[in-house]
C-alpha cells in the first residue's frame, strides 16, 4: 500500500491510480506538484496537475481542501511558467471559495494569502501585494499567531516592499523589531538568511558599511552552505 501513494511520486502515479480512490489520487497528486517544481521537473509537475485535476473531476463532491490544493497547485505551475495573471487568478479563485466556505481560520487561507502577495509582488503590483500583506497579519493577529516563525516572515515581507516604497526607516525599525522577537522566540541568536540579508541592505543604506558586510557576509556565508544562495537573496 505505501508503494501506491509513492507511484504517484516516483512514476506519474501510475500505481496510485491503481487504487481507484480518486480522492486520495487528486489530493496526492496536487500535493505533489509543488514538490516537483521545487526540483525543477515542471513535465513530471504537469503530469501529476493533470493527474489530480482528472481524478478531482470524478468526484461529485469533492473535499474542498483537496479541491482547493489542487488549485492552487495550477496557481504554482504558472508562476513557474512566468505566467503571472493565471496565477494571481487561481489563487484568488481559491481565496474567494475558501471565504465564501468559512474556511478562514485555518492554516490553507493564510498560506493562500502569502502565496498571492509573493506573486502579485512578482508581477510588480506592489501595492496590491502591500494590502494583501497586511490582510494576511491582521488574520494572524486576530487569531493570536503573531508569535510565530510565519508571522515574522510576513512582517519582513512587510519590510521589504517598504523599501520599494522609499520608507528605509520604517523598514528598518521592523527588520530590528524581527530579528529581537525572533530570537527571543527560537532561543537561537543566529536569525535566517532572508532576514540578516534584509538586515545588511538596511544597515549599507543608512551609511553602517562595516555592519552590513557584516551581515551581508555572514549571509551569504550561511546560503551557500545551506544551498539556497538565490532563494535567500530574492527580496
Amino acid at each position: 500500500e505505501d508503494g501506491k501513494v509513492a507511484g504517484v511520486r516516483l512514476e506519474g502515479g501510475r500505481e496510485l491510480r491503481a487504487s481507484g480512490d480518486p480522492a486520495l489520487i487528486a489530493d496526492v497528486a496536487c500535493s505533489t506538484v509543488e514538490t516537483e517544481l521545487m526540483r525543477d521537473r515542471i513535465d513530471l509537475a504537469q503530469a501529476q496537475l493533470a493527474t489530480g485535476q482528472h481524478a478531482l473531476a470524478q468526484l461529485k463532491q469533492p473535499d474542498l481542501g483537496t479541491s482547493l490544493s489542487c488549485v492552487q497547485a495550477e496557481a504554482h505551475l504558472a508562476r513557474k511558467q512566468g505566467d503571472f495573471d493565471l496565477a494571481i487568478a487561481r489563487i484568488s479563485e481559491a481565496i474567494e471559495r475558501a471565504e465564501r466556505a468559512g474556511r478562514t481560520r485555518g492554516n490553507m487561507y493564510p498560506k493562500l494569502l502569502s502565496f498571492l502577495g509573493a506573486v502579485q509582488q512578482q508581477r510588480g503590483d506592489l501595492v496590491a501585494s502591500y494590502d494583501t500583506l497586511k490582510k494576511e497579519q491582521r488574520l494572524a493577529e486576530e487569531l493570536g499567531r503573531t508569535e510565530t516563525a510565519d508571522y515574522l516572515s510576513s512582517r519582513r515581507a512587510e519590510a521589504v516592499l517598504l523599501m520599494a516604497f522609499g520608507e528605509y526607516a520604517e523598514a528598518q525599525g521592523i527588520i530590528e523589531a524581527i530579528v529581537r522577537r525572533w530570537s527571543a522566540l527560537t532561543g537561537d541568536d543566529s536569525v535566517p538568511v532572508w532576514l540578516s540579508h534584509s538586515r545588511g541592505v538596511l544597515m549599507h543604506k543608512f551609511g553602517d558599511l562595516q555592519g552590513a558586510q557584516r551581515e551581508l557576509a555572514a549571509a551569504a556565508t550561511r546560503a551557500r552552505a545551506q544551498g539556497s544562495v538565490g532563494r535567500a537573496f530574492s527580496i
